[in-house]
């Protein structure tokens, strides 16, 4: 993931691959707007991804709860999934690294999420 394609968008941002015992399992960009709101920063970029698949493909994607933070699970078939969260102006976009085990995932990711209150 390029944090370059969002650094006008944001005071702050970060970017780095969360692995375990070796192994990479999230691509993380976090960071805090500039102005805004995450909700729609968030929705705005699930919907570029939609327009960037093959036609009639799209985006799914479906609210979740990790460990008391509600986060929009995507899954761009054949390609990725991965997770959007945003909490006012703080937004987290978090890729799944191929093969990597959902709970390790889901902690990895919560651990995060509770890092950025």
């Amino acid at each position: 993931m390029d944090p370059s394609f969002a650094s006008a968008e944001f005071d702050s941002l970060a970017a780095g691959v969360v692995s375990q015992n070796g192994n990479p399992i999230l691509r993380v960009l976090a960071g805090q707007l500039k102005s805004g709101g995450g909700d729609a920063f968030t929705r705005t970029y699930l919907g570029n991804l939609s327009a960037q698949t093959r036609d009639g493909v799209g985006v799914p994607s479906e609210a979740e709860e990790l460990g008391g933070h509600v986060v929009r699970h995507f899954n761009i078939p054949l390609v990725s999934d991965g997770y959007a969260y945003a909490d006012g102006r703080t937004v987290v976009i978090a890729y799944v690294a191929f093969g990597s085990p959902p709970a390790t995932v889901e902690q990895a990711l919560t651990e995060i999420l509770d890092h950025m209150r």
